[in-house]
């Protein structure tokens, strides 16, 4: 068994000079380049490759040369694999083995497109592992030497999860190997793979603070407009409300990730998802306070920020029953003009919150001053007007039954009760519930 021997740079450099010099059979594309596996790959040219040892490697294909025909050869190159399928390019690749693959990419590049059982090339691997140097090796051949395979149809290569390299880079946190990716390609930060999820959506998810502003960084000014300008890329794929990446900060509470998209391309703030929402209406719906106050930072009228029901973000907390916000708005005297505002219904945010069942909403409504209680809607209904009517006609869904089935939360704060009424299937149950959420509601306005 040969060992491998650490040899200073300039050595180092001498000997894979000299490899490349060698003459290896030269694999036709018709005849290697889609080849299937056909046999394991042996344990020393596995471990040779693994451990960067290109001297013993390539020796040992050289001697073979002696005694076999090339096409043997070739076959151990791009026929015998690991168990995963895994070349020799991906074993050194994903060990970080700059001389055997700095080799392998010389003599076979056809290696360099090759995949594994999972739908992997040598540069997914690379970059899962955060192998820079290696990944740095592997664009370099392909910028120079590679003639039929352009770089971006190599950086663009989805396996079978539909994840590119940097997909791989960003999930498993490597800033570097991410930001240089980006910066050979940025079309691929927002190429989504089979969750639709892109590279970009994918470090926002994670709340990767220091991915996220490392991606960003490496994007200019021009390339965060065209993000934030409705690429289909980069919407919301869990719910389809076609947001952009503030959207997905806002709802998700990411005050690092919404202060820097915002700050970076404020456009992002004015762009409404499918539901009409701008992602400060997100994120009042979801009672995320600090990036609601952060994106508030970024508005010079109050009246700018309305929704395509015609609603503020005073009516959004109010009907989704979110009490810091409310009460946060109620607060700041420089959003004084949204207590009382209609939307395109007529509804205030009073309407809606008795509308919905929000009994804390309401009270805290009921309790300023400033608040109008006799104000009609549309179909000349006051807040009072609103919930007598839902009373006497037993409707008891109301226009969002998401919201008024979980009128219990608002009622019965304990753990128990809460138990009680999601396991019952009783619709009599849930509607005495929510008849008395209702009548409480009543007896404040």
């Amino acid at each position: 068994m040969q060992l491998k021997i650490d040899m200073p740079r300039p050595v180092h450099d001498q000997e894979l000079e000299r490899w490349k010099a060698v003459k290896f059979p030269v694999p036709k594309l018709a005849d290697y380049g889609f080849s299937e596996p056909n046999k394991i790959l042996q344990k020393e040219f596995y471990t040779y490759a693994k451990e960067d040892n290109f001297n013993a490697l390539f020796g040992l294909l050289s001697d073979k040369l002696e005694h076999v025909s090339s096409e043997e050869v070739l076959n151990v190159i791009f026929k015998h694999v690991a168990a995963s399928g895994n070349s020799l390019l991906h074993v050194a690749a994903s060990h970080g083995g700059e001389g055997v693959t700095q080799l392998l990419c010389h003599h076979f590049p056809l290696l360099i497109t090759r995949k594994n059982f999972l739908g992997d090339n040598a540069l997914h691997l690379a970059a899962r592992a955060g192998r820079f140097d290696t990944i740095q090796n592997l664009v370099k051949h392909v910028k120079i030497h590679h003639k039929t395979l352009e770089l971006a149809s190599l950086l663009r290569m989805k396996n079978n999860k539909g994840n590119t390299p940097l997909h791989d880079a960003v999930i498993k946190g490597c800033q570097e190997v991410a930001c240089f990716l980006v910066y050979e390609d940025l079309e691929v930060s927002y190429h989504k793979n089979k969750e639709d999820k892109s590279p970009l959506y994918l470090a926002v998810e994670s709340c990767d603070e220091e991915m996220i502003a490392s991606l960003i960084k490496a994007m200019s000014e021009g390339d965060l407009e065209k993000l934030a300008d409705g690429k289909p890329d980069i919407m919301l794929p869990e719910d389809k409300k076609g947001g952009n990446l503030l959207h997905l900060a806002a709802s998700m509470g990411f005050l690092f990730g919404a202060r820097l998209l915002v700050s970076r391309c404020p456009v992002a703030a004015s762009q409404r998802n499918d539901e009409g929402n701008l992602p400060i209406h997100v994120a009042c719906q979801k009672g995320h306070l600090e990036v609601v106050r952060e994106l508030l930072t970024y508005w010079f009228d109050p009246m700018d920020f309305i929704n395509e029901k015609g609603q503020n973000i005073l009516h959004v907390a109010a009907e989704s029953g979110q009490r810091k916000i409310v009460d946060e708005i109620l607060r700041n005297r420089d959003l004084e003009a949204l207590t009382n505002e209609k939307d395109y219904d007529g509804n205030t945010p009073l309407h809606l919150a008795a509308m919905y069942g929000r009994p804390e909403i309401v009270q805290a409504l009921v309790s300023d001053k400033r608040v109008d209680k006799r104000i009609v809607n549309n179909e000349k209904l006051k807040p009072s007007d609103v919930v007598a009517k839902l009373l006497q006609g037993g409707r008891f869904e109301a226009p969002n039954s998401d919201g008024m089935n979980k009128l219990i939360d608002t009622k019965h704060e304990d753990d128990a009760a809460r138990g009680v009424w999601n396991k019952s299937q009783d619709v009599e149950v849930r509607k005495m519930v929510i008849r008395l959420s209702l009548t409480s509601i009543l007896t404040m306005i």
